[in-house]
């Protein structure tokens, strides 16, 4: 017997509690921009960040989402952390968001 999949609610609350610890949502502008940087890490966080603040109040309000909206958010969290991987500005301590979102 296979175990079930979660709810599109339980999938969505997963992905966001996923990409709050795997990407350094909120960190100050200081520590986003460097010297050099590959795509704008602090505008593409700064996106992100608004993502997961409109989804997580989406869910507190009831919404449900659809297996697409998920889908959505996981691909834009895989590039964005390739973006952030590529400017250095992961922590040591944290595994790959594009294994785990996938």
């Amino acid at each position: 017997m296979h175990p079930s999949k979660p709810s599109s609610r339980i999938a969505m609350q997963q992905l966001l509690c996923t990409i709050r610890e795997q990407l350094p949502l909120g960190a100050p502008e200081a520590d986003l921009c460097q010297k050099t940087c590959i795509g704008c890490p602090k505008k593409l966080m700064g996106y992100l960040e608004q993502e997961v603040n409109d989804w997580q109040r989406a869910l507190d309000n009831g919404d449900v989402p659809k297996l697409g909206d998920i889908r959505l958010l996981a691909r834009t969290a895989r590039k964005i952390y390739a973006v952030i991987e590529k400017n250095d500005l992961l922590m040591p301590q944290r595994s790959p968001v594009s294994r785990t979102l996938e």
